[in-house]
């Protein structure tokens, strides 16, 4: 197989392959071949990137959708493009389909989505091997929140309570407002906190009397305290039901967050 000089200088991030590469392992790039392209007339950039215009058919696109690691795809938009699509209204740009390295479709959905609702024959501008970091800057059409970019890197189920969860985690007991935190904090933390992040969430799902402080208090013990007890800790909190003296500590708890709960209620009530 023919393999892809992949030059890391700046001196050379545009330059075309000649196609007399040395060989590389399989596995750190992914190559046009894999993805049904044509070997030839690649321009490179950093990092391992290789860019070229290229005639997308209906099948290379449901093809590539089947392999596709990005936000939850609007059922509007695609239709509008393949709308456009099929009235000759599309128009090529430099916007159109990445790849990461493992040949995952991380940009273009919507586009490629057209191409098979229309079934028609798209020229687009297709990218190689883009980075993770690369893939949470890319804003195509509308606007990536933290959600979006979280679903993207393979969190399942993202939802505002994740986040404030993940923000609550990051702040500490700090006050909120004074703590700036970015989108890539936020990533960094989900993606390592995510396994303590899932456990904890439910307690707030299914409960109207938690919050994210308490959910992120959970989440940060599930790394030194026994997980049995922890479950069990969100269960009575979750169903205001005892077994032991012990456990009343966690009743004393919940009806603590009910009165709170219950004080923004009539709050807001007051105020209406």
């Amino acid at each position: 197989m023919v393999k892809h000089d992949v030059v890391e200088s700046a001196e050379s991030s545009i330059c075309k392959w000649n196609g007399s590469a040395p060989e590389r392992d399989k596995g750190t790039f992914v190559f046009p071949e894999d993805l049904g392209l044509p070997v030839t007339g690649w321009s490179r950039g950093p990092g391992g990137m290789l860019t070229r215009w290229c005639e997308i058919t209906p099948a290379l696109a449901g093809r590539w959708l089947e392999n596709n690691r990005n936000r939850n795809a609007s059922k509007s938009t695609a239709y509008f493009y393949g709308d456009q699509m099929s009235h000759g209204q599309w128009h090529p740009t430099h916007q159109g389909v990445a790849f990461d390295r493992e040949g995952l479709m991380r940009d273009g959905q919507h586009g490629m989505k057209g191409v098979v609702e229309s079934g028609t024959t798209q020229e687009m501008l297709v990218t190689l091997n883009i980075s993770d970091e690369a893939v949470m800057v890319v804003d195509i059409q509308n606007k990536r929140t933290e959600a979006d970019a979280l679903t993207m890197m393979g969190v399942e189920d993202v939802n505002n309570k994740t986040l404030a969860i993940i923000k609550r985690i990051i702040v500490g007991g700090r006050d909120r407002q004074s703590v700036r935190i970015s989108r890539d904090d936020m990533i960094k933390l989900c993606l390592e906190w995510k396994e303590p992040i899932m456990f904890a969430r439910p307690l707030w799902n299914s409960s109207k009397y938690c919050n994210a402080a308490l959910s992120a208090v959970v989440a940060r013990a599930w790394f030194t305290e026994d997980r049995a007890k922890l479950e069990r800790f969100m269960e009575v909190f979750k169903s205001g039901e005892s077994r032991c003296p012990e456990e009343d500590t966690i009743i004393r708890l919940r009806d603590w967050f009910l009165g709170i709960a219950r004080s923004i209620s009539n709050n807001s009530s007051a105020r209406a």
